[in-house]
């Protein structure tokens, strides 16, 4: 579906800061604390919230800054731009 197909990409989790999430799935992908665990183990973290920044903070917080984020709003429109 949708999420698996975000920007050529294999999407294996979803982070979420809301506990209340972890451990359910969003369109078949496991959501997950995104712990240094999790970011560890990303070779890309993709942010897709309205909430970016402070998604963005907390990864380069997290020391995993050099992992690309980006917003797949922003790659949606290029794409109709292109």
């Amino acid at each position: 579906a949708r999420l698996h197909s975000m920007a050529g990409l294999e999407l294996t989790s979803v982070l979420d800061n809301d506990a209340t999430k972890w451990e359910t799935s969003l369109d078949g992908v496991t959501i997950v604390k995104p712990d240094a665990a999790a970011l560890g183990a990303a070779d890309v973290v993709l942010v897709s919230s309205v909430h970016g920044d402070a998604i963005a903070r907390q990864v380069i917080d997290a020391g995993h800054g050099h992992k690309l984020v980006f917003d797949p709003r922003a790659l949606e429109w290029a794409a109709t731009t292109a």
